[in-house]
């Protein structure tokens, strides 16, 4: 069952996304910053 299966895959997961859209939202207000 997938509610059954381990969270840390779930955890990187959501790890990772955190991390990529925190990324985008710095290089776009650096973007923004600089224009």
């Amino acid at each position: 069952d997938y509610l059954k299966g381990p969270t840390t895959t779930d955890m990187a997961y959501s790890a990772i996304l955190e991390h990529t859209i925190a990324e985008r939202e710095r290089s776009i207000l650096q973007s923004m910053a600089c224009t």
